[in-house]
């Protein structure tokens, strides 16, 4: 099994998500919807892994493309956690 804090399943549409998510350069990451993704470990960062079945995930996420579209959609006791 693989190691995280978070298990994410992505959506197809924004209905259908917990979270939002845009996705920027490093230098603007903040809070739990604007995500800089990279693959590996650092200390201090959250640690998510994509699943591909949406029973095995703790937040739904659908990408969008604007920063001002970010936000979440649903309670859940991961917000302020990403």
């Amino acid at each position: 099994a693989r190691k995280a804090d978070i298990f994410i399943y992505e959506v197809d549409r924004e209905y259908q998500a917990d979270l939002l998510v845009c996705v920027v350069e490093k230098e603007r990451a903040k809070g739990d919807a604007l995500w800089y993704i990279f693959d590996g470990e650092k200390k201090g960062f959250t640690s998510v892994f994509f699943v591909e079945k949406e029973r095995d995930a703790n937040i739904k996420v659908c990408f969008v493309d604007k920063t001002y579209q970010a936000k979440w959609k649903k309670s859940n006791k991961f917000v302020g956690r990403l």
